[in-house]
């Protein structure tokens, strides 16, 4: 039975923590926010992206919405019912149960960082471990 050498722990350790640090900053840096505002508050503020149920029970992710009469224009995001990129969806505003915004990381430059870390500690020992000569 060959047991592991304290190097080879080593690198592990530090291939974990480097998948930790770039999974926590590719899930934790954004997510979905629901603001306690009309629909029609929170399309003044202009979002770049938002997430609209309705009370039909329907789900709409809508890239660049904008509010024309009494509806809601956007491009859907595909993979959520849209049959291409180049459709228009219109949602009246009475029909709209929720919304919520994409609200993405406070600060790209922190965000990079920690990637970039992330990625260090991942390759680096992954290299070493890959060079170095195994007896």
């Amino acid at each position: 039975m060959r047991y592991a050498k304290f190097g080879e722990v080593a690198h592990l350790s530090w291939v974990a923590a480097g998948l930790l640090l770039l999974g926590g900053c590719l899930t934790g840096c954004a997510r979905w926010y629901t603001p306690a505002a009309t629909p029609l508050e929170v399309l003044r503020r202009e979002p770049s992206r938002v997430r609209i149920e309705t009370t039909g029970t329907q789900e709409w992710i809508l890239d660049n919405p904008r509010v024309v009469g009494d509806s809601v224009l956007g491009s859907p995001v595909l993979g959520t019912g849209a049959p291409d990129s180049t459709s228009t969806v219109s949602v009246p505003l009475d029909r709209i149960s929720a919304i919520s915004i994409w609200v993405g990381p406070p600060d790209t430059g922190v965000s990079l960082v920690y990637m970039g870390i992330g990625v260090i500690a991942v390759t680096t020992p992954l290299l070493l471990y890959l060079t170095a000569g195994n007896d």
